[in-house]
């Protein structure tokens, strides 16, 4: 992209001598009446104010120019000294139109927070140290993304099931009550004799006078020792004491020895593990004893305590600080509200939930199981689940701080605003554009930054369609889910690592390192001992870019063999920018033709396909691009040769004339474009950044970032920082 300097320095010369170009080269095939390929330029052409009507038209026509495919080789053709010329008309004219449209600041005020937003705001809000697992509806995508606001709908079986997700979080993060230790005493009446007439409770003590056992059965809420604590005493006859067992759930602890001679009764202390929920303990009067000289061995049962646990189990650190011990429950309700819902509360939102909490303590609710109900309607309130941004009073306003801390934690995090951001809010000082990147920055260093990593790479270069590829496992015995997950981890490796080391996005296409862990270095054949981790070593030949990762090369085929042609798309369409129109109606897909001629290569089925003049368009481009990537299989493994032992043939010629022969000059060829890239990543990530598609006012703001970072081959972290400090994102209309 020329820069804006040079844009004005040239374009009176541009604008007042080309136009007639376009209209007697192009306009005889795109004109009313006549719109070729659907496009009418005639009618688009610029009137006085030198601007171009429907600039995103212009834009798709300058690159079917600049790339040779237009005009098509049945018509005539156009000089290379006329091509530049238009080109370098179309080029400017277009940064002019861009850079002169008003900034596009409507962005939708009302968003419902997506699958991943929805179960990361739990997490964080809730103080879980996992996120929740539920199934929950999947999301409409567009753009390539699934955070657009204008898809987000409601229906009410998304609404049952946030219902239920809600309750059940909420039970994961406050317990129904606060652990305490807890005592029972059982006194002779309360114990079960087996047999039964072998005693009797006489003045409340229970005489066993034959070998027999004394149970009752008790609850635990908590698992632990406990303290058992016995009184008892015998009648002492022969050579033994009066012995007794313990035994806890049909387990024998202890074998106790009664000292006291009755009528004196000594108290007897053991210790013991008890389960939760219901354990019975019992006590057998074990050694019976008669005889006429020697006399009548017995056994008196006082009484019996149990207490315990000895040590609590400590509080969840999501109750703890989510219903603090001692605070009052109007301070409890006003601070979860406020970062459930993102910003302060107001006096009637406040009002109507502490008169809830009042009405279900009156009706015998105990203050837990209280306050979880009002933290349930606030989590099923629209005020949680959408993102709601108020509607300016004026044309041009810029965020309140709440709002803006909402966007840049959606946007970096796909969750809430942490405490800082919060913090800065309150303070009004987080609009201010120093202490913005700062933020930023910080955002960026942070752990939940991995959610921006997945949920925008993933996106982006398709990884998440990992989940849903069909693999043939008949043909690629290695295929499994250890391979997919670590295929799935190369690629947030790699992107994880442009971002933290703010290197251009360049590295993308071509890059000096290669992550793999044990399976990875198995699948791409590099010889050494590696563990599951993942690890960064030097990029070896043909492993040296995101294109080549395992993920990309599976995602972008078949189940049992490649797709050039949806491998050229892909490059196409998230690499530069450039969605081909679909088949034209009637013209059979490629699958359909191979099965006809099963003879041919993937080369010669590709060029048959190319001469109906329809396909053509499309494939002059898709096809030497996505051939060159044959080297590489199914599965992203590197091949040789085909299954059959034929040969592969690489590539093919591009209309502009470039040569491809194998995946280092497609990365050549990306790279001699690289300004397009740039800009198509730009695009990508304003998407994902606002949640909606540009629209031409957005693209002024994305070539003024274009400008501001190409000095430093576009950086990531600094097309970030710029996305957010634009006017785009900080402002509303």
């Amino acid at each position: 992209m020329r820069s804006l300097i040079s844009l004005f320095i040239f374009l009176p010369f541009v604008l007042s001598a080309n136009p007639e170009l376009i209209e007697s080269k192009c306009c005889r095939c795109h004109k009313p009446g006549k719109e070729k390929g659907g496009l009418d330029l005639q009618s688009l052409m610029p009137r006085n104010d030198h601007l171009l009507r429907s600039p995103q038209k212009w834009k798709r026509a300058l690159a079917y120019l600049r790339s040779h495919e237009m005009p098509p080789k049945d018509s005539k053709a156009i000089s290379l000294e006329d091509r530049e010329k238009m080109l370098l008309w179309l080029e400017e004219s277009l940064n002019k139109t861009y850079i002169s449209s008003p900034y596009y600041l409507e962005t939708p005020q009302t968003r419902r927070l997506n699958k991943y937003e929805y179960l990361n705001t739990l997490q964080n809000l809730l103080y879980l140290d996992k996120r929740p697992s539920f199934n929950l509806l999947s999301d409409n995508s567009g753009y390539g993304f699934d955070n657009i606001a204008d898809l987000l709908s409601v229906s009410s079986l998304a609404m049952e099931k946030y219902l239920k997700c809600a309750q059940q979080v909420l039970d994961d993060a406050i317990l129904d009550y606060v652990p305490k230790q807890y005592k029972w005493n059982f006194d002779a009446e309360s114990m079960d004799r087996a047999p039964k007439d072998r005693g009797r409770v006489i003045q409340g003590i229970h005489h066993l006078w034959a070998n027999a056992s004394l149970s009752v059965k008790i609850n635990c809420v908590h698992p632990g020792k406990y303290i058992l604590q016995m009184e008892a005493a015998g009648d002492q006859a022969g050579e033994e004491k009066v012995k007794v067992s313990l035994d806890i759930n049909g387990k024998n602890q202890k074998i106790l020895e009664i000292e006291a001679e009755s009528p004196h009764s000594q108290i007897y202390t053991i210790e013991m593990d008890l389960i939760t929920g219901e354990n019975e303990i019992k006590i057998s009067f074990i050694n019976d004893y008669y005889q006429v000289i020697k006399g009548d061995r017995n056994f008196h049962f006082h009484g019996l305590s149990i207490s315990g646990p000895e040590k609590l189990p400590p509080l969840p650190k999501s109750h703890l600080r989510l219903v603090p011990n001692g605070e009052s429950y109007e301070k409890t309700i006003k601070s979860f509200l406020e970062r459930a819902y993102r910003r302060p509360a107001t006096e009637g939102e406040l009002l109507k939930l502490t008169k809830t909490y009042q009405e279900l303590r009156h009706a015998g609710n105990d203050h837990l199981s209280a306050v979880k109900t009002c933290f349930l309607a606030i989590l099923i309130s629209p005020k949680f689940l959408f993102r709601i941004e108020k509607k300016p009073h004026v044309e041009e306003q810029v965020l309140n701080d709440y709002e803006l801390a909402s966007r840049l934690s959606y946007f970096l995090w796909s969750s809430m605003p942490d405490k800082g951001l919060f913090y800065l809010a309150s303070k009004g000082e987080l609009n201010k554009t120093e202490i913005l990147k700062s933020e930023v920055r910080r955002m960026l260093k942070s752990y939940r930054s991995k959610q921006f990593v997945k949920n925008f790479s993933g996106q982006w270069l398709h990884v998440r369609n990992l989940d849903y590829v069909d693999v043939s496992n008949r043909k690629f015995k290695n295929w499994n889910g250890a391979l997919q997950d670590s295929m799935r981890r190369e690629v947030y490796e790699y992107f994880t690592y442009v971002l933290s080391n703010n290197l251009p996005i360049n590295f993308f296409i071509r890059g000096d390192k290669l992550f793999v862990n044990e399976k990875l270095a198995g699948h791409y054949g590099i010889k050494g001992e590696f563990e599951w981790a993942m690890h960064s070593i030097p990029a070896i030949a043909g492993r040296n870019s995101v294109l080549t990762t395992a993920s990309v090369l599976t995602v972008t085929s078949e189940a049992s063999r490649t797709s050039p042609v949806k491998r050229g798309k892909w490059i196409l369409e998230e690499i530069l920018g450039f969605t081909p129109p679909p088949p034209p109606p009637g013209v059979p897909a490629l699958e359909e033709t191979q099965e006809h001629h099963a003879d041919l290569t993937v080369s010669e089925q590709l060029a048959r396909h190319r001469e109906d003049p329809d396909c053509a368009v499309c494939h002059l481009r898709m096809d030497p691009i996505g051939l060159s990537f044959e080297h590489y299989n199914a599965i992203g493994e590197w091949r040789d040769k085909y299954d059959k032992g034929e040969a592969i043939s690489l590539g093919g010629d591009l209309p502009d004339g470039s040569s491809l022969r194998g995946f280092q000059d497609v990365q050549d060829y990306l790279l001699e474009n690289e300004s397009t890239f740039q800009q198509t990543f730009i695009e990508k990530l304003m998407i994902y950044a606002l949640g909606r598609g540009l629209e031409q006012g957005d693209f002024r703001t994305l070539y003024e970032i274009h400008e501001k970072t190409k000095g430093l081959s576009c950086r990531l972290e600094d097309i970030i920082l710029e996305i957010v400090v634009s006017k785009t994102f900080r402002y509303k209309s």
